[in-house]
Formats: structure tokens, C-alpha cells, sequence
């Protein structure tokens, strides 16, 4: 018997084999592997000799260890290569398993056999014998057990998934010539079971979602040349059941909404049936209609269609007919109209029209209404007006007009500000003037005063500023100047000192550093100088000499 290196196995016995002594000499060798001849499994493997490549076959009927038929079909291939460890006396096989014999003839040598099996397998349903294995059958082919080839299905048939047998296309489907599966009906196309082929529908029939049965197209809808559903009629034409085409109705007939009836027409107020024409038209742009009309009337002047085109109604006030017009159109600018209006009416001098363009209003006094003017204007500077005016009038000489511009009066001018020689209005004072009320002038402010931001009092310039010739404003003394409240110029430190930050005090200039002439500011002194304070300059060491960190005096 023989071990096999595989997990799914085939019962197999080895009939004959050839073998070669150590001497070289090959032996035929017939003995039956079987149950009452099994192989030793416990020879040692440093006896073993090898074998020579060989083949053999059987095509005897045997039995292996539990009495089944086993080994007519097989071919076995014994080979050396690789062949290593003991095998036990009995296993099952499979067709492609490589195995291991091992026993001892007459205790004189051993023989390690390595054999793979190998048949001529039976190929199962939906396959096919290709050299030595079986290949699956492809596209629209079968096969049964055994076969040696696939068999293409028939027309109008398609294979199975496991390739065993040819069923016939669903109704609604078709084998195409040369095709590997069925495909479902196009357009507007139908088959039966088993079809190669789809049949069009005929004239006025549609296929079902199916594609198992043409119908006819219902009434109100037809099918049109080369088309793939049924389309409805549209227009004034209709069809009934079955119709390739849809047919117009005649004259003064009109289609129901389903397409499916021609009816004689009596056209709803609004619309009218024109001479010669196949429905009803809605009346069009300021024209109405009543029941049955033939023809639409146009509304009167300032009047106006309803969205429905069956009453003439009046404009309403604030608007207007044009001539030729299809809807009212507002008043604009400064006009106004009453109900009924075929157009607007201008508003007279010193008048606005309302918003709403009813009624024209006097405008209110302080304001005016302009030549060509669309609204009243409120009068400007020095002018006043009454209502309903048309202008504003200027106030006279020492009047000034009210905020209003409602009233001219006498006026007296406030402090700060005059009332000049010929003047219409209060002025204010300007530069570093000031004045007090009821001045017809201002007055400069003294040497060292400005005025207030009031132009009401005079105060003196603060310390470290001062009033310049002709200025305006107080202005802070710069460079080593210094002032006192009320100067009219800064006055310049002297040698020695520095004006403070605030420019009030002239102040010494620190021990270490001096006022140099004409300088804005204390400097350190350097080199081997020294200085004391209040110094404007700086004096040299004297031979042997050094003068501190400080500049402040001899080491």
C-alpha cells in the first residue's frame, strides 16, 4: 500500500514495479501490494538504494486494504527525487498526490519508491476534457458529464450559471445572434418566451413595461412613426383608442380637456371665437367680452379691463387711461386725478400734489413751490415765505429770518457775533476778535490775549506761550525761551540755564554740563573737561590731571 502527501484522497494499490539492486541489476518485480502483502514499514532508510526513473501502469482490477476496486485508471511515476522518511502500509489517494514506498525484498537491500498518481479524469456536467484537465464550458454552451466539447444552446435559448442546461429567454427578452445571454426588449418592441428575436408593435400600439404585449394607445393619445410610447394630442385635435395619429377638430369645435371629443363651442365671457377659427382666444390688452362673443370690445376712455376681460372698470383717482393704453398708469410729478381720468391734471402755482395724486396742497409757509417743480422747496438763507407760495421773500436790512423762514425779524446779534453795515444776518467774529451782544462790530484782543472759543472774552496767553503781532492764537514758546501768563513774546535763558519742558522757568544747567551760545538745551561735557553748574562751558584739566565719570571735578 502507499502514503499519500495530501489531504483529500483516492484508495489506491501498486501492482508492479521495476527496481534495481545494488549491483546495478534491474529486476522485474510482479508481487501484489495488498493487505496480505503489505509494504515494511520499519526499514532502516541507510539500506535504501536508488531507483532508476521508471513508469509503470496497471490496467488490472485490484483490491486495496478494505476490499474496494481500486487502480484500472491509474498511471504511476516512480522517481527518486526528494524522497526522505518511512510511509505507514495503508492510505487513500488523489489523482496529482506524490507518495512514498518503502519495503524489503528478501532482506538483502530496500527500496524507496516515490510514485505520483495520476488518471484520466471523468470531466462533470458544464465542463469539458482539454489535454489532461477539464476546462468549464464558456458563453451560450453546455455540456453533460463526460463531454469532450461544449454544445452551443439554440436560438432564442440561453445557458444555465452551471452551464448544464439551455433554457429558453423570459417572455420580454431575446437571444441575439452569436449573443452569451438574453437581453430584454427595446423601444417599442415585444417577444414570447423563447424568442430570438424582438417583433415591433403595430400602428397605434405601445408595449407594455414588460415587453410582453403591445396595446393600443388610449383615447386622447396616439403612437407616432418610429416612436416608443404614446404620445397625447395636443391642440385642438383628438384621437380615439388605438390611433396612430390625432385629428384637429372642425370649425367653431373645440377639444375636451381628454382629447377624445370634438365639441361644438360657446366661448366663456372674456374670450371670444374669431371668424373661421377652431377655439376660443382670450380677449387681449384693454377689451373685454360677455358669453359667446365673437369679437372683444374695447373699454371707454379712463377705463380699464379686469384680469378677467369681462368688465370695464373705472381708473382709480391718482391715475389715468393713455390713449391706446391697455392698463391704468399713476399720475406723476405734480399732477392729479379723480376716479374715471383719461389723464392727470397739474397741480397751480404754490401747490403739491398729495402722495397718492388726488388732491393738490398749497405748500406750507417757509417753503415753495418752484417753476416746473415736482415738490415744495424750503426757502434758504435770509428769506421767509407765507403759505401757498410760489417764491420766498428776502428779509430787509437789520432782519434776519426766523428757523422757520416763516417771519423777518429785528434783530439783535448775540455775543461773539455782529450785525455788519448793510448786512441781512448776524456774523460771526472771526480771528482773535471778540464782541458783546448787539455789536455792529468786533474787537481785537490785546498784546498777550486770545479769544475765547466763544469769541466773547479776551484771556491772556498761559505761561510758556504768547500772542505773536496779527496772531490768532496763543503759541508756545520753543528753543531756550520762556514766558510768563499774558506775554506777548518769549523771553531767551540765560548763559548758563535751560529752559524747563514746560517753558515757565529758565533753570542752571546741571554741574558736568554747560549752555553752549545760542544752544536749546544743556550738553554734557566731554573729553578731560569739567564744569559747575550753571557753567556755559566747560573747563579743561590741568597737566596730570583727569576729570571724573561726572564731569564734575578732578580725580
Amino acid at each position: 500500500m502507499v502514503q499519500c502527501l495530501h489531504q483529500q484522497h483516492i484508495p489506491v494499490s501498486i501492482i508492479s514495479v521495476t527496481r534495481q539492486r545494488s549491483d546495478g541489476e534491474i529486476i522485474p518485480d510482479s508481487v501484489e501490494h495488498s493487505k496480505d502483502n503489505p509494504l515494511d514499514p520499519d526499514l532502516s532508510p541507510d539500506r535504501a538504494v536508488d531507483l532508476d526513473l521508471e513508469t509503470w501502469s496497471s490496467t488490472e482490477e485490484n483490491d486495496n486494504a478494505d476490499g474496494s476496486e481500486i487502480c484500472n485508471e491509474y498511471t504511476l511515476t516512480v522517481s527518486t527525487e526528494g524522497a526522505s522518511g518511512s510511509l505507514s502500509t495503508s492510505s487513500e489517494c488523489k489523482i496529482g498526490d506524490t507518495v512514498m514506498l518503502e519495503r524489503k525484498d528478501g532482506g538483502s537491500f530496500t527500496i524507496k519508491e516515490i510514485a505520483v498518481i495520476a488518471r484520466e479524469e471523468t470531466c462533470e456536467s458544464g465542463s469539458y476534457r482539454s489535454a489532461n484537465t477539464c476546462e468549464k464550458c464558456t458563453g451560450n454552451t453546455i455540456s453533460s458529464s463526460g463531454a469532450s466539447s461544449c454544445t452551443p444552446c439554440g436560438a432564442g435559448e440561453e445557458a444555465n450559471t452551471a452551464k448544464t442546461v439551455c433554457e429558453p429567454c423570459a417572455a420580454g427578452s431575446y437571444m441575439p445572434n452569436d449573443g452569451t445571454s438574453c437581453e430584454i426588449c427595446t423601444g417599442n418592441t415585444i417577444s414570447l418566451s423563447g424568442a430570438s428575436s424582438c417583433t415591433p408593435c403595430g400602428a397605434g400600439e405601445e408595449a407594455n413595461t414588460d415587453k410582453t404585449e403591445c396595446k393600443p394607445c388610449a383615447a386622447g393619445s396616439y403612437m407616432p412613426n418610429d416612436g416608443t410610447s404614446c404620445e397625447l394630442c395636443t391642440g385642438n385635435t383628438i384621437s380615439s383608442s388605438g390611433a396612430s395619429s390625432c385629428t384637429p377638430c372642425g370649425a367653431g369645435e373645440e377639444a375636451n380637456t381628454a382629447k377624445t371629443v370634438c365639441e361644438a363651442e360657446t366661448c366663456a365671457a372674456g374670450s371670444y371665437m374669431p371668424t373661421d377659427g377652431t377655439s376660443c382666444e382670450l380677449c387681449t390688452g384693454n377689451t373685454i367680452s360677455s358669453s359667446g362673443a365673437s369679437s372683444c370690445t374695447p373699454c371707454g376712455a379712463g377705463e380699464e379691463a379686469n384680469t378677467a376681460k369681462t368688465v370695464c372698470e373705472q381708473c382709480a383717482a391718482g391715475s389715468y387711461m393713455p390713449n391706446d393704453g391697455t392698463s391704468c398708469e399713476l399720475c406723476t410729478e405734480n399732477t392729479i386725478s379723480s376716479s374715471g381720468a383719461s389723464s392727470c391734471t397739474p397741480c397751480g402755482a404754490g401747490e403739491e400734489a398729495n402722495t397718492a395724486k388726488t388732491v393738490c396742497e398749497p405748500c406750507a409757509a417757509g417753503s415753495y413751490m418752484p417753476n416746473d417743480g415736482t415738490s415744495c422747496e424750503l426757502c434758504t438763507g435770509n428769506t421767509i415765505s407765507s403759505s401757498g407760495a410760489s417764491s420766498c421773500t428776502p428779509c430787509g436790512a437789520g432782519e434776519e429770518a426766523n428757523t422757520a423762514k416763516t417771519v423777518c425779524e429785528a434783530e439783535t446779534c448775540a455775543a461773539g457775533s455782529y450785525m455788519p453795515t448793510d448786512g441781512t444776518s448776524c456774523e460771526l467774529c472771526t480771528g482773535n476778535t471778540i464782541s458783546s451782544s448787539g455789536a455792529s462790530s468786533c474787537t481785537p484782543c490785546g498784546a498777550g490775549e486770545e479769544a475765547n472759543t466763544d469769541k466773547t472774552v479776551c484771556e491772556p496767553c498761559a505761561a510758556g506761550s504768547y500772542m505773536p503781532n496779527d496772531g490768532t492764537s496763543c503759541e508756545l514758546c520753543t528753543g531756550n525761551t520762556i514766558s510768563s501768563s499774558g506775554a506777548s513774546s518769549c523771553t531767551p535763558c540765560g548763559a548758563g540755564e535751560e529752559a524747563n519742558t514746560a517753558k515757565t522757568v529758565c533753570e542752571p544747567c546741571a554741574a558736568g554740563s554747560y549752555m553752549p551760545t545760542d544752544g536749546t538745551s544743556c550738553e554734557l561735557c566731554t573729553g578731560n573737561t569739567i564744569s559747575s553748574s550753571g557753567a556755559s562751558s566747560c573747563t579743561p584739566c590741568g597737566a596730570g590731571e583727569e576729570a571724573n565719570t561726572a564731569k564734575t571735578r578732578l580725580k
